[in-house]
């Protein structure tokens, strides 16, 4: 029985912790399922993080698979690798279980995905979008460029700069090309 985890921020490059029960410690398979993840999240550092929208374009997102066969383990390992509660951190496996706020669309997506690598289980993140003061509510790439901007003007964007220029380059979004292009934040 294999389990595997899915990626698509900053996951990729900074797993700390997590790397520790994962297969490859911190490096990630690139053939993941195609899901619609957008730069849409405002985190408690001040970033714009990706997470997913349902209805967004796909982009193919990493995956790598666990160490020990546990989805619960898995699940509590993640949510402790994204500082929030296992509410957040969807679940599927082989045997039929589902804890996820995902459309039944993507969950088949995800299942059909989970069978073609012959996984017993699957965890990711399902961080809702959102600002802080808006919570839920799925901003423009308007809204998201003015909140970079205000970031600029202060000189607090350092971390909302690592993590766009960092992202994989596969996880390539329309906000993220207007954001690019807007700010000069080619990716690293």
């Amino acid at each position: 029985m294999t389990l595997g985890c899915i990626g698509y921020g900053s996951l990729i490059w900074s797993p700390r912790d997590l790397a520790k029960h994962l297969q490859h410690g911190d490096r990630w398979l690139g053939d993941g399922p195609a899901l619609p993840v957008e730069f849409a999240r405002e985190s408690d550092r001040r970033r714009i993080t990706l997470v997913i929208v349902p209805g967004h374009p796909e982009s193919t997102t990493y995956w790598t698979p666990y160490n020990h066969a546990n989805i619960d383990e898995a699940r509590e390992q993640l949510a402790g690798r994204e500082c929030c509660g296992t509410e957040h951190i969807g679940l599927l496996t082989a045997s039929g279980r589902t804890e996820s706020a995902l459309t039944p669309a993507l969950l088949d997506v995800l299942k059909t995905w989970m069978e073609s690598k012959n996984l017993s289980g699957l965890v990711w993140t399902e961080l809702p979008f959102g600002f802080k003061a808006n919570p839920g509510h799925l901003p423009t790439v308007e809204d998201v460029c003015a909140y970079l901007e205000g970031l600029i003007k202060r000189n607090e964007h350092a971390n909302a700069e690592e993590y766009i220029r960092k992202a994989p380059l596969q996880i390539d979004t329309p906000y993220r090309k207007i954001i690019e292009q807007r700010f000069g934040w080619p990716p690293l």
